[in-house]
């Protein structure tokens, strides 16, 4: 499956998983609001609108800086890590203020759709 913008690609996961991300940007879209900017699902491809990715992540950042609760914050996290790295890729100087919290989000989305680095579990550092 490949995730791409002005016919480069942006991010080429598998198909199960680019799936399951369009779900869940639809059901983020729904909870803020906003169109994401993510196209639908077209032969294997996926056309992105940076500028509406943008204004979609931007709505997911003040939702997960807001006073929400962590089981919402959680339900929100995963899909605006992918949407905040996907955008990064289409505009790598993008720029916006988040909390601490947020800003690791959103760093963990970047380095999973680069695939550059290795990541850990979302759970690692987690005590009972």
């Amino acid at each position: 499956m490949l995730f791409q913008w002005q016919d480069s690609v942006v991010w080429n996961p598998s198909l199960r998983m680019a799936r399951l991300f369009v779900s869940q940007v639809r059901a983020l879209e729904e909870a803020v609001g906003i169109e994401s900017g993510v196209g639908e699902i077209v032969s294997d491809e996926v056309e992105i609108d940076p500028v509406l990715l943008g204004a979609f992540v931007l709505a997911l950042v003040k939702q997960l800086d807001s006073g929400m609760s962590e089981t919402a914050k959680s339900l929100m996290g995963g899909g605006f890590a992918i949407a905040y790295g996907i955008l990064v890729a289409c505009v790598p100087k993008v720029v916006f203020l988040m909390k601490e919290d947020t800003r690791r989000l959103a760093r963990r989305g970047e380095v999973l759709v680069s695939g550059e680095y290795w990541v850990g579990p979302i759970y690692e550092g987690l005590v009972d």
